[in-house]
């Protein structure tokens, strides 16, 4: 039910926006266009790996069985939008042992108005939040009994490496990935398994990108570039192509690398400028109303009315997360961590926060449910999340 209301409500959304905003909207046109010559002359490219391959292939399929339009693309991502709001039901369930209050986080995270904006342009965030609560769920299987076989810690690094493929930050999680294979799975062999896994995911795209390339490309060739917008003299707290260098070199691979030794130069000539960035660009990602290379939306009123709701929700947010950072709440809490972190390093805005909707929206659900209650019930979590039982009295 959760998710047809929220797949409805983002087919809505889609309709309502389309003139302001529309699937075309920057990111959106290049995994398009993408997708279409895919379609059309079955290549990727150009550029040969300028776009991580995960959602560009998953449209280039869906348009292969409808029409390579942008509105077909936009029926797709209201699926997926609903598919992601019942998947964080059903982790809802798991984490706080109550179906009501895990419809309420997965309508929350459905139709959060951000959640809805990226849904109705034709970025990749909306499969990617998908493919992070199914992660998430996988790896909480690991604190109930039977205990996880093998094979699935090889479908958790298969999940990693799919997600790394729509979006690279992904790859930042696989430490952690590895470090609950070792912890959960009680051995050598489910962090083996698990390592296999990413790498039967991620090595056939780079070796794909060695025949095309000539050189070890895991994913994308714009690295180098997405560092250089984010670290140079103009970029700030956020992003800007003012700063790049011009004398660089023509070719895809050789013009990334010449960006990624400039961005290196600069961190390492500007440590001070540099540490003060990384504050500041982890304060623009909490701030809803800013995004990585436009600075802030809206008039100020407008601003700081928005800036007041969301203020609201974050306290409602930090309530849940009383004692719920331990046990089995490691993993969500891994998971909002690793994908949030890397704004320090490649500039902040609100769109770096999009991944942490899921699991900020549970988080959420638990802090209603525990001021509903009147009593400090932070510590009331499932078994298995590492919290001890209550006394018993006489």
């Amino acid at each position: 039910m959760v998710g047809c209301a929220v797949a409805g409500v983002q087919g809505l959304a889609s309709v309502a926006l389309r003139s302001r905003i529309g699937p075309l909207y920057e990111d959106g046109w290049d995994y398009h266009h993408l997708a279409v010559r895919l379609v059309e002359a079955q290549t990727f490219g150009p550029p040969a790996a300028g776009r991580p391959p995960g959602w560009v292939f998953l449209l280039a399929a869906w348009y292969r069985i409808t029409t390579p339009a942008p509105n077909a693309g936009l029926v797709l991502n209201a699926v997926l939008a609903g598919a992601a709001a019942a998947s964080v039901v059903v982790l809802g369930r798991r984490l706080l042992d109550s179906p009501g209050w895990a419809a309420a986080a997965g309508l929350a995270y459905g139709c959060f108005p951000w959640t809805l904006l990226i849904g109705v342009t034709l970025y990749g965030e909306t499969l990617f939040n998908l493919l992070l609560v199914q992660l998430a769920l996988l790896v909480d299987r690991s604190w109930t009994p039977p205990p996880t076989p093998v094979r699935a810690w090889s479908a958790v690094g298969v999940l990693t490496g799919i997600g790394a493929l729509v979006r690279p930050v992904m790859l930042f999680w696989a430490p952690c990935g590895a470090v609950f294979a070792l912890r959960r799975g009680r051995g050598w062999r489910p962090a083996a398994a698990f390592a296999l896994g990413l790498m039967v995911a991620i090595v056939p795209w780079t070796v794909r990108n060695h025949l095309r390339l000539g050189a070890v490309v895991p994913i994308t060739s714009v690295g180098g570039k997405t560092l250089a917008v984010a670290n140079n003299d103009v970029a700030g707290a956020g992003q800007s192509d003012a700063g790049l260098p011009t004398d660089v070199p023509d070719d895809e691979l050789g013009r990334d690398r010449a960006y990624q030794r400039f961005a290196l130069r600069w961190i390492r000539e500007h440590p001070a400028e540099f540490t003060i960035r990384a504050a500041q660009r982890i304060v623009r990602t909490f701030d809803p109303v800013t995004r990585l290379n436009k600075d802030v939306v809206g008039p100020p009123a407008f601003r700081w009315a928005v800036r007041a709701l969301w203020m609201g929700l974050l306290a409602i947010v930090a309530w849940g997360l009383r004692g719920r950072w331990r046990g089995r709440w490691v993993v969500p809490l891994s998971l909002t961590v690793t994908q949030v972190a890397p704004a320090a390093l490649f500039g902040g805005g609100f769109r770096f926060l999009v991944p942490a909707f899921p699991f900020l929206a549970i988080w959420g659900a638990a802090g209603l449910r525990d001021l509903s209650a009147g009593a400090p019930t932070s510590a009331a979590t499932p078994s298995g999340a590492g919290t001890a039982p209550p006394r018993r009295s006489g």
